[in-house]
């Protein structure tokens, strides 16, 4: 079983994304905010395969998901970190990759390709 860990503000999308994933054999954690997902990342970041989470959260006007990005990283360098969002900036991109994120994804995005690259 591979576990995973999706982080997102957007509840229906947080809902789906991990009953799609858990149909698929994933053991999925949810966390729907930044310190939820730090939390979870202290606890077992050595046990999660992979990361995936959003880049912007509901009440901020800033790259939150970055900063998940980065805890998981800092915790467990090998585990894949997923980083979505509706557009990304050149300047993201590159402090997305800064911070460790394996792959970037512009949503919406097929749910298949997901666990394709979480299964890679």
């Amino acid at each position: 079983m591979r576990n995973v860990l999706v982080v997102d503000s957007n509840a229906v999308a947080l809902g789906v994304v991990s009953e799609y994933l858990a149909a698929r054999s994933f053991h999925v954690d949810c966390a729907c905010s930044v310190p939820e997902a730090e939390d979870f990342i202290r606890q077992a970041a050595l046990s999660y395969d992979a990361v995936i989470t959003d880049l912007r959260f509901a009440g901020y006007n800033d790259e939150r998901g970055l900063d998940v990005v980065a805890a998981v990283k800092r915790v467990s360098p090998r585990t894949k970190v997923c980083l979505l969002a509706s557009w990304f900036s050149s300047e993201v991109e590159d402090a997305a990759r800064n911070a460790g994120a394996d792959f970037m994804l512009e949503k919406p995005q097929p749910l298949q390709t997901i666990a394709e690259i979480l299964s890679r």
